[in-house]
């Protein structure tokens, strides 16, 4: 998201989260989703932003799903 730091992008990142988990499947149960937060460096390239936020879905995943972390 242009122009938006790393708090406000959580804040719409579990505005996600919590329109998805509030979503009926019915042929399904219920899902979640977990979602990884970054902001942008300076000195960034594609592969280390993609790499940072990669690293914080999965921590979102190995602490329980259904979250928001931000690296």
């Amino acid at each position: 998201m242009n122009n938006t730091d790393a708090s406000s992008a959580a804040y719409i990142a579990d505005l996600i989260r919590q329109c998805f988990a509030n979503t009926a499947f019915p042929a399904i149960r219920p899902q979640t989703v977990s979602l990884g937060v970054t902001q942008a460096q300076a000195d960034d390239t594609l592969d280390k932003l993609c790499t940072r936020v990669d690293m914080a879905l999965y921590k979102a995943k190995r602490g329980g799903k259904n979250r928001v972390v931000i690296i």
